[in-house]
């Protein structure tokens, strides 16, 4: 697969957005984004047709998906300083009804106040279990997104690698 070198200014944009997000690893540093032209005069792509100007913004932006929580939130959770309010337990279960029960354990610990809760997915097998894998995923869909902050990997002590802790959404008034 080739490298495309030549990124549109949406493209450009995109990804400068996304660069504010991350971090390189230790030792590297982030690519440049700006297009490396092999011939200085060329154009880079052909222009692309304008879009109808786009309808005006709604009131309220829609929550933003889950992302990994602050690592000091997991840690005050370590510590003891910020107490599991809730938990579940989806070993044995498929998929399917894994997602259901979490779905509404999370709302109605919304629905009851509670803002930490302790999900156990399991290791499985092999280490990758289908429920811990799909975990994130489920998270950033729109159906938990309105009820979820963030999440985190639990400590040791919580069930480690085949645990997470989740930080539920204040409720609205």
């Amino acid at each position: 697969m080739t490298r495309r070198r030549d990124l549109t200014p949406e493209d450009r944009a995109v990804w400068r957005r996304v660069a504010r997000t991350v971090s390189p690893r230790e030792g590297r540093k982030l690519p440049d984004p700006e297009p490396v032209s092999k011939s200085a005069g060329a154009p880079a792509s052909k222009p692309k047709p304008q879009r109808p100007a786009a309808a005006p913004a709604p009131k309220a932006a829609p929550p933003r998906p889950p992302g990994p929580a602050d690592v000091s939130g997991e840690k005050r959770v370590r510590r003891g300083r910020i107490e599991v309010e809730g938990r579940i337990d989806l070993h044995g279960l498929n998929q399917d009804q894994a997602r259901a029960d979490l779905l509404d354990f999370i709302v109605r610990a919304r629905a009851q106040e509670k803002r930490t809760l302790l999900i156990i997915t399991g290791k499985g097998k092999s280490g990758e279990g289908v429920i811990r894998r799909r975990f994130p995923d489920w998270l950033a869909s729109p159906d938990f997104s309105a009820h979820v902050s963030g999440y985190a990997p639990a400590h040791v002590r919580h069930g480690g690698g085949g645990a997470f802790y989740v930080r539920v959404r204040r409720k609205e008034a």
